[in-house]
């Protein structure tokens, strides 16, 4: 986690199999929990709170990389 201005920023890297989070669909909220699949409410929340995320694979690491703007 880092602060750049008023951006705070957080950074996740792993090396496991390449997987891009900001290319999943969004989940359908219309229907019931029951009727949606399991998974994939954790990535739509995160989209919805940061005010970017983008994800960069850097010699086999995956960057995923979130930014928040925060007041002063």
């Amino acid at each position: 986690m880092s602060l750049k201005g008023n951006d705070l920023i957080f950074t996740v890297t792993d090396s496991g199999v390449p997987f891009d989070p900001t290319l999943t669909d969004n989940p359908d909220l219309n229907l019931s929990a029951e009727e949606r699949p399991i998974g994939g409410l954790g990535i739509f929340l995160i989209k919805q709170i940061m005010n970017e995320v983008t994800y960069s694979r850097i010699h086999d690491i995956n960057v995923f990389t979130m930014k928040k703007k925060i007041d002063n």
